[in-house]
């Protein structure tokens, strides 16, 4: 059978045989609406035993997870395609997804704050060290006001640079000379 997404050939065979030519089909085409309603009225005529409803759940988790294709109009499809207890199954499967994708953003917003708070962290690290060692250093008159702005607002690798040239540097100046 051609069940490519420019085919309009009917897609025969089982059942099962059909809505996995048929997600093929739909997978990555721009007329995806019309074969995701199809994929949903095949769902629909699947029994109600427990074989049929695995296979319900996975094909609509395929369905959300790689068809583009708007929420309200998903839900249209299923409300229109699917009996009341299929569609129960259907809808409370896409609200998990919804949820673990919920969850997996909130995993990597984590992640990147704690990241950006590791990275933070080192700056701060790094500005504590230079600042106690231009105190020893120079003395505490030249921790004046400008200069702790100065290394407040610098950046991590003008931190380091800073700390470099500490060992060398005759005056503050040196230290802070661009």
């Amino acid at each position: 059978y051609d069940f490519s997404p420019e085919s309009d050939e009917d897609i025969k065979g089982t059942i099962l045989l059909r809505l996995a030519l048929t997600c093929l089909r739909a997978k990555n085409n721009p007329g995806v609406e019309r074969h995701v309603r199809e994929i949903f009225r095949m769902l629909g005529q699947l029994s109600d035993d427990a074989t049929s409803l695995q296979w319900l759940t996975t094909i609509a988790g395929y369905v959300f997870q790689t068809m583009d294709i708007d929420r309200e109009v998903m839900q249209d499809i299923v409300r229109s395609t699917l009996e009341a207890g299929k569609e129960e199954t259907v809808m409370t499967l896409a609200e998990r997804l919804r949820n673990e994708g919920r969850m997996e953003g909130r995993m990597e917003g984590r992640m990147e704050g704690r990241e950006q708070g590791l990275e933070e962290g080192e700056v701060l690290g790094r500005h504590a060290v230079l600042q106690r060692q231009i105190a020893k250093r120079f003395g505490l008159d030249f921790l004046d006001l400008s200069t702790q702005e100065r290394l407040r607002s610098a950046t991590a690798g003008q931190l380091d640079l800073w700390a470099e040239r500490i060992l060398d540097a005759a005056t503050v100046e040196d230290v802070f000379r661009d």
